[in-house]
């Protein structure tokens, strides 16, 4: 068991106070403007769904447990996640939350039309080593073709991994892209809402409810 001290236990990071910030119902205007923070898509409505369990379709499949989940403008699920602790395949993690909520759309006489968009988002408190190259800390990934980078297969697959630490360190050497410039504030409250300033909060109405 690892014992925090009680700084350590109220930044947002923390895992019991990451969901109970960003998943409690009664709380949608904090995620709707950590979300709209991140995705190209305004998010308008919010529905935060109490229920993170991933059903398992046998008795000895593995059981998955979201952080957060939401839909989006009713229309699209949302899985958000908070990774302190450094791990192997935390990418195929992020994989298998998101194929589970994708199939969980649809139920025996459904029309494969019927599914959904599912996007799925995970902060991490580290810097992967396969992503070191990329010069930003927000990455975005979907399925396109080969040859033709351009062509998406579809738009039903949207993952996103958010560097807190490379986020920082970009920002200290003034090289943060301007597409993660307005995501900076909410990164500095992740990780001590003690350091973020007034200023800093100017305008941002759920930023200021959330501290």
């Amino acid at each position: 068991m690892v014992l925090l001290s009680n700084s350590e236990a109220f930044v947002p990071k923390n895992d019991y106070v990451f969901k109970r910030l960003f998943g409690h119902v009664g709380n949608e205007e904090i995620t709707k403007g950590l979300l709209n923070s991140i995705l190209e898509t305004k998010v308008e409505e919010i529905n935060l769904e109490g229920n993170t369990i991933l059903e398992r379709d046998l008795i000895d499949d593995k059981l998955g447990v979201l952080d957060i989940k939401a839909v989006l403008n009713n229309a699209v699920t949302c899985d958000i996640e908070m990774q302190v602790a450094e791990q192997d395949n935390i990418e195929e993690r992020l994989m298998y939350y998101w194929s589970k909520m994708f199939i969980g759309n649809i139920h025996k006489g459904d029309n494969y039309g019927t599914l959904r968009k599912c996007i799925a988002i995970m902060f991490i408190d580290f810097n992967l080593e396969n992503l070191a190259q990329i010069p930003k800390s927000h990455t975005e990934w979907e399925i396109r073709e080969k040859d033709f980078s351009k062509i998406v297969l579809t738009e039903v697959l949207e993952l996103h991994i958010i560097s807190l630490p490379k986020l920082m360190e970009l920002a200290e050497k003034n090289k943060l892209p301007e597409g993660e410039k307005k995501l900076k504030s909410w990164v500095k409250f992740l990780l001590d809402p003690q350091e973020l300033g007034v200023m800093e909060m100017e305008g941002n109405d759920a930023l200021k409810k959330a501290k």
